[in-house]
């Protein structure tokens, strides 16, 4: 705010699970089946299959993401369709900032 920036983003990937989420103006999140964020999980980190089920059901579900999200974006595609999302999500937030 010091630096006269009407907006700030947090990648905060415990936001929700912390309870952070009334500190900001808005939240946006990112969606994806159940069974392909097992798969990531398990590619990325190595982790079973029960492991990685585990970590989910740790977390706020997608359920319980989007019900409280302003803007919900759904990583399950090719990432330029991702990108896009995040453009049209930001030019929305642009538009009503008045920018």
């Amino acid at each position: 705010w010091r630096s006269g920036a009407k907006v700030v983003a947090l990648d905060a990937a415990v936001l929700l699970e912390a309870g952070w989420e009334a500190a900001c103006h808005e939240v946006w999140v990112c969606v994806v089946p159940r069974s392909e964020a097992v798969t990531r999980i398990m590619a990325r980190d190595g982790k079973t299959e029960e492991e990685a089920g585990r970590r989910l059901d740790s977390q706020k579900s997608n359920e319980e993401r989007v019900r409280v999200a302003s803007t919900v974006i759904s990583t399950l595609w090719d990432p330029d369709i991702t990108r896009e999302q995040v453009v049209r999500a930001v030019t929305r937030l642009n538009t009503e900032l008045g920018q």
